[in-house]
């Protein structure tokens, strides 16, 4: 049938054409000879589309990666310029891939082990965390994702003295009714948006090894609350960007530490407050473009029936090609009163952290093992400096401060994304977190 279709066609295109009027014998037997051979080539073509295409063959070679460029190593827009709400639905981002639009539950998740060697603790692996995410999308207005960790890959026993160590818990459980850019409507267990750090706590997001110390002992990071709220976003000039996220949660409790452990015990129940009161946190940021952020965040409440903690954080970050400034300040206030334990809670909590990156990678290294078949691999030298402090009221028996400095120098390797080592050197100085004690840790954090 197409053979006869395409010999019609043909000898109608002739017939119409100008060389039906040819004069000469000569001349009609070489137009129908050049008319053949044009009909027995779009037979040929008609045999091959009903063969299907050709079988391709698996290349055998292994490609090197594009030389890197200053706009190749700042081409993804920093994670600390978006918002959490666009991470984990959104992508492209390590975390946002698993939670994209699609019609079932999505599974992903990261993992992380890391090698520790300080001066006053032994020399031991540490099966940090495992990360389990599920998430769905009913419509493109309703939605679920949820974070189960495992934090030093923890196991439950019949018989506690046999248990491993480590904890599970939930991060983050919530389902959200999207109305549209502006208001959006949140409900379950939410992280808590007070800085940024905590709202991008993941390790194959971060750099260095170890977690600000302010984002440890005044901000409890990882900080879930139970509530509900509101998050949405505006356009403004250019490629600008105003976001909030506010919430009422349960709020903190008073399982807080006067002393070096601040507010890392003191995260609310999931399943009932402590009192009648319900605490209030919000967070307003503004992104110019890529190339930047500045975050403002609240937060008010009662810590038992009587007596109201406030807080504040600012963060920031900017960027330019290659580099990355950003960091973190909170203070937390406290009317006097009493922790869980009979001490008197402390007076005030406050902390800071300033970051320094650099991206690059060196040419030669792409035709080595460690740039081979990567598409951008990338190694990023970072520094921090650390700070935190908890004062206790003057008139406690007693009284003193908690503080802790900390400078850290690190260097990774990322072929990926989605796949960092790390490896880092801390000095550390205070009474918070390591104290005194300098030392090496290095990691492999991984998403899938």
């Amino acid at each position: 049938m197409v053979k006869r279709l395409v010999m019609g066609l043909a000898l109608a295109g002739w017939l119409i054409s100008p060389c039906a009027m040819a004069a000469t014998t000569e001349e009609l037997e070489a137009q129908l000879n050049a008319q053949a051979k044009q009909i027995e080539q779009l037979q040929q073509q008609v045999g091959e589309l009903k063969q299907g295409p050709a079988e391709q063959k698996p290349a055998t070679t292994v490609r090197a990666p594009t030389e890197p460029t200053a706009e190749s190593l700042a081409e993804t827009e920093s994670h600390f310029t978006r918002p959490y709400t666009d991470l984990v639905v959104k992508g492209p981002s390590a975390v946002g891939r698993y939670f994209q639009k699609l019609t079932g539950a999505t599974v992903g998740g990261y993992a992380t082990e890391q090698f520790e060697n300080f001066e006053s603790t032994n020399r031991t692996f540490n099966n940090q965390r495992f990360i389990v995410f599920v998430g769905r999308e009913l419509t493109d207005r309703i939605r679920f994702y949820s974070e189960l960790e495992f934090e030093q890959l923890a196991s439950i026993e019949a018989d506690p003295a046999d248990s491993r160590g480590g904890a599970i818990e939930v991060e983050q459980a919530w389902f959200d009714y999207g109305i549209n850019n502006a208001l959006n409507l949140r409900f379950g267990d939410v992280l808590v948006p007070f800085g940024q750090f905590n709202l991008h706590h993941d390790d194959p997001l971060q750099e260095l090894v170890d977690r600000p110390i302010v984002d440890r002992r005044i901000i409890p990071t990882t900080w879930t609350e139970t509530g509900a709220g509101a998050y949405g976003e505006w356009d403004t000039w250019g490629d600008g960007k105003l976001r909030y996220e506010a919430y009422v949660v349960n709020g903190l409790n008073d399982k807080m530490s006067a002393t070096s452990g601040g507010l890392r015990g003191a995260q609310g129940s999931f399943g009932s407050d402590n009192n009648n009161d319900k605490a209030l946190v919000g967070r307003v940021s503004f992104t110019p473009g890529p190339w930047g952020d500045v975050g403002l965040a609240g937060y008010t409440g009662k810590y038992d029936k009587a007596h109201r903690i406030n807080g504040a954080a600012l963060d920031w970050v900017a960027k330019h090609g290659p580099f990355e400034l950003l960091g973190e300040a909170a203070l937390f206030n406290l009317q006097r009163g009493f922790t869980s334990s009979g001490a008197v809670v402390p007076q005030h909590l406050w902390g800071t952290y300033v970051e320094g990156r650099y991206h690059f990678w060196p040419t030669w290294l792409s035709s080595t093992f460690l740039g081979q078949s990567f598409k951008h691999p990338r190694l990023t030298s970072t520094l921090r400096y650390d700070h935190g402090v908890i004062d206790q009221f003057s008139n406690v028996a007693n009284a003193g401060t908690f503080t802790s400095d900390r400078v850290t120098f690190g260097l990774n390797y990322r072929p990926i994304e989605d796949f960092v080592l790390k490896m880092d050197y801390e000095i550390n100085n205070g009474n918070l977190e390591r104290g005194r004690s300098n030392g090496f840790i290095a990691a492999a954090a991984l998403s899938f």
